[in-house]
């Protein structure tokens, strides 16, 4: 029968337990129980020292008892260590994800005032290139006494333009009578001449 040392080591570990020798111990324990029990013939000291290896095979298997008790009370305080740990670290997890979404949120935030900064920047710097209110309410009001001036100058105008109209009027007129004029004394030296002739 061909037998791996993987199955040596399981049917091992499976007899053994946690593999510390108890199943070994244990029946050295029998065996020495049952041979100092048995063997009334041995003497004084042979049954001394057989009950000598009884009670330190005995102590011996409470000393692996105690031991594997103390281990297992370790293994459950490290057990409850190690889920208070799981706890706390769970909680920080959440804690942490939390803060995570906080800042995802807050740099939300950050990016959209700094965008409405750069637009509140660059509007500012267009109005910084047009003049202020003040400036533009003098040279809205310097502009205004022009107009008004101007307005003036065209009233004078106009009525520099109506006199000269008028003028010229009057002119054309002294000008018309004259050669209304002109024609009559023209017409009478020639009528004059006419009847001369005749």
């Amino acid at each position: 029968m061909n037998v791996t040392e993987d199955e040596i080591v399981r049917r091992k570990l499976l007899v053994d337990g946690d593999g510390g020798g108890d199943d070994k111990r244990l029946v050295l324990l029998q065996k020495y129980v049952v041979d100092w029990c048995n063997d009334t013939t041995d003497t004084d000291v042979e049954s001394d020292v057989k009950y000598e290896k009884l009670i330190s095979s005995l102590c011996n298997i409470e000393y692996q008892a105690e031991k594997t008790w103390l281990v297992q009370q370790m293994a459950t305080r490290e057990q409850e260590r190690y889920d208070r740990l799981h706890d706390e670290i769970g909680e920080k997890v959440q804690a942490a994800n939390s803060q995570i979404e906080n800042c995802k949120e807050e740099l939300i935030k950050a990016k959209q005032i700094r965008k409405n900064k750069q637009e509140y920047d660059a509007w500012a710097q267009k109005v910084m290139e047009h003049p202020n209110r003040e400036e533009t309410a003098n040279k809205l009001e310097r502009e205004h006494e022009k107009l008004k001036e101007m307005e003036q100058t065209r009233v004078e105008l106009d009525q520099k333009l109506e006199q000269r109209k008028k003028q010229f009027a009057v002119l054309l007129t002294a000008i018309q009578d004259l050669q209304d004029e002109l024609e009559e004394e023209s017409m009478e030296k020639d009528g004059d001449i006419v009847i001369d002739a005749c």
